[in-house]
């Protein structure tokens, strides 16, 4: 039970984060919310660890590259 519980939080979690994301295309929210909702398990885990990574962006405010350290 409590891992069902588990399995739907972090599915909704997904869910709710690829739909309100404004960084990612609509072709690419289309595509989660897709992988997301058929593989519920596999899509959150995929998700997470390439989708999240792809949406950051490359630049900020004015496209100038970030100062060197």
């Amino acid at each position: 039970m409590t891992l069902a519980v588990a399995h739907f939080v972090l599915f909704i979690t997904v869910i709710i984060r690829v739909l309100t994301s404004r960084q990612m295309p609509t072709e690419n929210r289309i595509i989660w919310a897709v992988v997301a909702w058929f593989l519920p398990l596999i899509g959150s885990i995929l998700f997470w660890t390439i989708g999240v990574k792809d949406n950051r962006p490359i630049f900020s405010g004015n496209n100038q590259p970030p100062p060197a350290a």
